[in-house]
């Protein structure tokens, strides 16, 4: 498969991802407890959603690893790495205390990640530098809503949404000639 085919493939993840945060967040809003059975369709939505997530995460990292350097490596791995752990937790029915703490974590560890890949992706200057912000303060705010803040959900995921889909239809725009 050729490299333009995966990063079309990575643009259309972030599409679905952030269509797929806007059911969570019209679930916060329709729904509003999320520890009701009703709100079940919408958890899982977000769940899957980051799922389609780490497609784009692989499509942003493959698009500039060269320019990204070791920072962007770590960034990435780290970001995969607590995706991972988010969407189980996403996407576990059994809340348990353990089940609590793994997500809380994995939300932070998400965030720390994603501040490092901003970081890089502002660095390398290939994909656009406001769209791996968007990304980071769009969990950023998540991780401080778990803590207490109080910032509305509907905030974090649409400024998460914009960020991922401004990163994926990046992404999806072929390479300059002379380029990969």
């Amino acid at each position: 498969m050729q490299a333009n085919t995966l990063y079309r493939l990575s643009g259309v993840s972030a599409i679905i991802a952030a269509i797929l945060l806007l059911i969570l967040g019209v679930g916060f809003l329709v729904v509003g407890d999320p520890n009701v059975p009703q709100f079940i369709f919408y958890s899982l939505s977000g769940g899957v959603a980051h799922i389609f997530f780490m497609f784009v995460l692989m499509g942003i990292y493959l698009k500039q690893h060269q320019q990204m350097g070791w920072l962007g490596l770590v960034g990435f791995g780290m970001t995969m790495a607590a995706n991972a752990l988010f969407t189980t937790g996403q996407l576990s029915s059994a809340y348990v205390v353990i089940n609590d703490a793994i997500f809380s974590s994995a939300a932070l560890w998400l965030t720390i990640g994603l501040l490092i890949l901003a970081i890089a992706n502002h660095r390398a200057g290939v994909l656009p530098k406001w769209a791996g912000w968007l990304m980071f303060v769009g969990h950023a705010v998540n991780y401080t809503s778990l803590t207490g803040v109080g910032i509305p959900i509907i905030v974090q995921i649409a400024l998460f949404a914009v960020g991922i889909v401004w990163m994926g239809l990046a992404v999806m725009r072929p390479a300059p000639a002379g380029g990969e």
